[in-house]
């Protein structure tokens, strides 16, 4: 996934959503295409959404919106024009060595194409020139590494309410140009709790992007 609008208005994206890399089977039909009985590569980009159209038909037949989108909707107000992207571009079941090496033949942290997904990343936030660009992954290990890519420069970061779960925490990076980069929980892997959306949207507007 690359570049890719939720809403094909041509608008520049007020918001980028950024994950770490695509997730589901590349094995699964859900990720496959057929085409002449032969499997067919697919994307999400500003080319061609996936996700959204298969000749015509959606992927989700309800049109629900998905709960990461709902969840960034809720934090971010309906109105934001928002662009999907990955740090890194193609996708596994996981980044643990038995689904991601397993499918590369190296880790996500020694991939040779780490320079190419940064690069081309980094000319869409310059294009956009977007408020926030949120992070979907919270990790204290992955964060750093995620940050020293993108030379981000450490702003602040504190403790979500989490209720009884183990505490985690978001962060708060910037561009050299100033962009808020907003590293919190992906909402489809650590549920959040009306606590933790009430806090995340309280800091958001408090830097000014809601």
């Amino acid at each position: 996934m690359f570049a890719c609008p939720v809403k094909r208005n041509g608008n520049p994206a007020d918001i980028i959503i950024c994950g770490i890399n695509p997730g589901g089977d590349p094995k699964g039909k859900d990720y496959r295409k057929i085409y002449k009985g032969r499997p067919f590569p697919t994307e999400e980009s500003s080319d061609y959404d996936w996700w959204v159209e298969d000749y015509n038909k959606s992927r989700l037949p309800s049109k629900k919106v998905p709960r990461y989108l709902e969840c960034a909707y809720n934090a971010l107000g309906s109105q934001k024009n928002i662009i999907l992207t990955e740090a890194f571009f193609w996708n596994s079941t996981s980044v643990r060595e038995e689904h991601f090496n397993e499918r590369y033949g190296y880790s996500l942290d020694k991939n040779p194409h780490w320079d190419f997904c940064v690069k081309m990343n980094l000319e869409l936030f310059k294009a956009h020139n977007p408020d926030c660009i949120l992070v979907f992954k919270s990790n204290k290990d992955e964060v750093p590494k995620i940050a020293k890519r993108f030379n981000l420069n450490e702003i602040y970061s504190f403790y979500l309410d989490c209720g009884k779960r183990s505490p985690t925490k978001m962060y708060h990076y910037e561009t050299d140009g100033s962009i808020p980069f907003i590293f919190v929980p992906h909402p489809t892997g650590y549920m959040w709790t009306p606590e933790m959306l009430k806090a995340i949207k309280k800091y958001l507007y408090k830097i000014g992007v809601v």
